[in-house]
């Protein structure tokens, strides 16, 4: 077999190129391999910076327990002005990585506000000349 048209990777490690042409059919299902590894790695993306997101949270919601501690325990001025520095610095962080992710992922209602999810429904306008619509909610 020394005229074989096979080709020898084995020491190269480079894929063998194969000249097949994929049927139509075929490049449909290539295609919606590679979009949904885009879609896992979008969604393990998003999952990522929603632990995140979390995590800086919980940092600013411990700050501010150390914070109140301190004004309930009537440390001295410095050391809570430390302390708000560092709760401060904790939201202004947490706030930054989230506009981040809402720019990264819009529709993702875990990186909005109380405000900005209120404002997203109030903006959604359903027509009423919509058939559908007017069929299940009329008395027939």
């Amino acid at each position: 077999m020394s005229s074989s048209n096979v080709q020898d990777n084995t020491t190269t490690n480079t894929p063998v190129q194969e000249n097949r042409r994929i049927d139509g059919e075929g490049d449909v299902n290539m295609e919606m391999s590679r979009l949904s590894i885009t879609e896992q790695d979008a969604n393990q993306e998003h999952q990522t910076s929603l632990k995140t997101y979390l995590h800086l949270k919980q940092q600013v919601k411990e700050a501010d327990i150390k914070y109140q501690e301190a004004i309930e325990n009537q440390e001295t001025l410095e050391e809570q002005s430390k302390l708000l520095d560092l709760l401060m610095s904790a939201q202004a962080n947490a706030n930054k990585y989230r506009d981040i992710c809402r720019q990264r992922f819009p529709s993702k209602q875990e990186f909005m506000t109380k405000q900005e999810i209120d404002n997203q429904s109030e903006s959604h306008y359903v027509p009423k000349d919509l058939s559908v619509l007017q069929i299940v909610g009329s008395d027939k």
